[in-house]
């Protein structure tokens, strides 16, 4: 499994990379670890991963689409959103399967507007969030698939499982009332994991490392890599092969790069909509 260089849509290549240097993942095969939930599942195929504002992604194999906490709009300047332009091309695309998945309800992750939209374009469109989330939409909910508990396998399919699984919100104000849920994707053989608005605790993670293993990709908010245990967690816990790390307040890039980057000299920092990665 390798990574290809970063795309960058063609007019902010050479500002973006001067202005805040781009650190690329290194073009390097490895061997492929599937977590245990997973493990029936060993075919690999290429998988695109593109940012789309925030904690945003969107990930893409053959005629396969999956949306994590990409459908949302402007909610605070802090917060990098997708425009209405490109809400409405990930609303509106065909073909395949398409999920959306939102870890949990607060705006910069989440617009129950979009998520509706969503749902009504296609019959092969699915979501999935927290019973919270899920309660707050409207329209026809057949193909709607709460989060509950400690985990809820979400999708079990030949060539896309998605499992979500608990993880307490970091904001102490926010744990008992907004149900924060990671999600476990396995697309062609390849683990991704997105961890939405988690705490760095570090026993929430030890329980479920026997299970699950560790990840191929793994998408952190900014705090992961800020504080020293979100850091250890990475390092000594989930050792990720490729880690991308989002959640940046916007206009705050360029010092998340400098002062963060050294940590993780090979991840990847999600600064700019439409950075694309490619995963062999």
């Amino acid at each position: 499994m390798k990574f290809h260089r970063i795309q960058f849509p063609t007019f902010h290549v050479a500002s973006v990379t001067k202005s805040i240097g781009i650190y690329l993942l290194p073009r390097i095969c490895l061997s492929l670890s599937i977590s245990l939930i997973f493990a029936s599942n060993t075919s690999l195929g290429q998988v695109t991963i593109c940012y789309k504002g925030n904690m945003g992604i969107e990930l893409r194999q053959d005629s396969l689409t999956v949306l994590i906490d990409a459908l949302h709009s402007y909610y605070k300047s802090t917060y990098v959103y997708p425009s209405a332009e490109e809400a409405e091309s990930m609303i509106s695309q065909s073909g395949g399967m398409s999920w959306a998945l939102f870890t949990h309800k607060h705006s910069d992750h989440t617009d129950p507007v979009l998520a509706a939209k969503f749902l009504a374009a296609s019959e092969s469109h699915f979501i999935s969030g927290s019973q919270q989330f899920c309660d707050a939409l409207s329209g026809n909910k057949s193909r709607v698939v709460p989060a509950r508990g400690g985990e809820t396998m979400i999708a079990d399919h030949a060539e896309l499982q998605i499992c979500a699984i608990f993880l307490p919100h970091t904001n102490a104000r926010f744990r008992e009332s907004i149900p924060n849920y990671g999600y476990i994707v396995n697309l062609g053989g390849h683990s991704i994991w997105h961890l939405g608005d988690a705490d760095t605790d570090e026993a929430v993670f030890r329980n479920w490392m026997g299970k699950y293993g560790t990840p191929d990709v793994l998408v952190v908010p900014a705090w992961f890599v800020v504080f020293a245990r979100g850091r250890k967690i990475i390092a000594d816990l989930l050792q990720p092969r490729h880690l991308l790390v989002s959640h940046i307040p916007a206009g705050q890039e360029k010092a998340y790069v400098r002062d963060y980057q050294h940590y993780f000299p090979d991840a990847v920092f999600l600064i700019q909509k439409g950075q694309e990665l490619v995963i062999d």
